[in-house]
C-alpha cells in the first residue's frame, strides 16, 4: 500500500471510528477532533481546535481526576485512565460519560 493510500485511510479511520478521538499538544490545545467527539459535546470540530480541553471538557482550567495525557506528558511513558465524567447538552440535561484514554507521546 502506498503511503498516500495509508493517510488516507488513517483519515478515514479517524473520522468514522464511533469513538471521540482528540490529538492534544504539551499545553493541552486540542490539534484535532474526530466527528463521534464533535457528537458528543455538541460543537463542530471547528470550535474546538486551538482550545484548551480543559475549559472545553470541563468548563474550568482545572486537570481531569488521574489526567492520562498529563501523566504521559510528565513521564514521556504510555497511560491509560478510564473515568466518568458528566457532560450538559444544549438542553442542560447532564449526561454520564465513561471515557477511556489511552496517551503516548
Amino acid at each position: 500500500m502506498q503511503i498516500i493510500d495509508k493517510n488516507r485511510l488513517a483519515e478515514v479511520i479517524f473520522e468514522n471510528i464511533n469513538n471521540g478521538i482528540i490529538m492534544l499538544d504539551r499545553d493541552f490545545k486540542i490539534l484535532a477532533a474526530n466527528n463521534a467527539l464533535e457528537k458528543w459535546i455538541e460543537k463542530p470540530v471547528s470550535e474546538l481546535i486551538g482550545k484548551d480541553c480543559r475549559e472545553i471538557f470541563h468548563a474550568h482550567c482545572c486537570f481531569c481526576p488521574h489526567c492520562a495525557s498529563e501523566s504521559a506528558f510528565a513521564t514521556g511513558m504510555p497511560n491509560i485512565a478510564t473515568q466518568k465524567i458528566t457532560l450538559k447538552n444544549s438542553q442542560r440535561r447532564a449526561t454520564d460519560w465513561w471515557t477511556s484514554r489511552t496517551i503516548s507521546n
